[in-house]
This record gives structure tokens, sequence and C-alpha cells, in this order.
């Protein structure tokens, strides 16, 4: 994961009860829209 940060999270996220998702590294995160998914095309991401 990501050292002592990410066993911390881990670990709180597992004491309240929710779930932790990891993404991958290369994953296109802040081109997909978080409420509807929609994914940005073109090369800089703007249309």
């Amino acid at each position: 994961m990501f050292g002592c940060f990410g066993q911390v999270l881990a670990y709180k996220c597992q004491w309240y009860g929710k779930e932790l998702f990891l993404a991958d590294r290369f994953y296109p995160s802040t081109q997909r829209c978080s409420r509807c998914g929609f994914v940005k095309t073109g090369a800089d991401g703007r249309k």
C-alpha cells in the first residue's frame, strides 16, 4: 500500500465499518466524474 499512513487508513476503515478502495496507480481517476461516471476525452482531459 503506502506505508504507515496506509496501515492507519485501513485500520480506521475497518474500525468504522467502511470499505477502502485502492485504485491502480495509472487509473484515470481525475478524468472520471464521481457522480455520473462520465469520462473526459482528449489528451489534456479537456473538451
